[in-house]
């Protein structure tokens, strides 16, 4: 079991007994620790989210799942805060939005940018899910969007009228689904 919490610490401890296993440092103020976002993983490595109070520092970091160790941490692409999303895992490639809405592809062996895209609207709590070679993210101000999984070319976008969306897409079974505030 691994997560952040607020003291700016992730934690892992063992599922069975609950022994810690180990502790990382990620930030250095607790308003924006990594309690933020969800973790993500591939298996080997757990991805984070923060919003550091810095511009030099990073905001994209990647553990080791084992041992706990930093194994890259990294500005996110487009600079701005990344906002309250997740990182979405799909094979060797992370997926994520920052809080000025644009959505990009990285590396997972060394957060490397493949490619970036503007969603055009702001992306606050934005988790981009990953279905079928598709990226789907959503907008703040009530926009689904749809982007090829290789390129970041834009398929199509949707509003949901003028309700905020604070959550992150759903795929299942061929469908997409959000909450909306209207």
């Amino acid at each position: 079991l691994i997560f952040g919490c607020w003291d700016t610490n992730v934690y892992a401890l063992d599922i069975l007994t609950g022994k810690h296993l180990w502790k990382t440092g990620l930030v250095k103020y607790w308003a924006y620790s990594p309690a933020n976002c969800d973790p993500s993983t591939d298996g080997r490595n757990v991805y984070f989210t923060t919003i550091p109070m810095e511009e030099n520092l990073p905001d994209l970091v990647c553990v080791d799942a084992s041992a706990g160790n930093i194994k890259w941490a990294i500005r996110n692409p487009g600079k701005p805060f990344m906002g309250l999303g997740s990182i979405a895992v799909s094979g060797n490639d992370l997926y994520a939005a920052n809080l000025p809405g644009e959505i990009f592809k990285l590396s997972a062996a060394d957060g490397k940018e493949i490619w970036r895209t503007a969603l055009g609207q702001d992306a606050y709590a934005c988790t981009p899910v990953v279905e079928n070679d598709t990226v789907y993210a959503s907008s703040i101000w009530g926009e689904v969007f749809a982007f090829e999984a290789q390129s970041g070319k834009k398929l199509w976008s949707y509003s949901t009228g003028r309700g905020y969306l604070f959550a992150s897409p759903v795929c299942k079974n061929g469908n997409i689904y959000i909450s909306s505030m209207d």
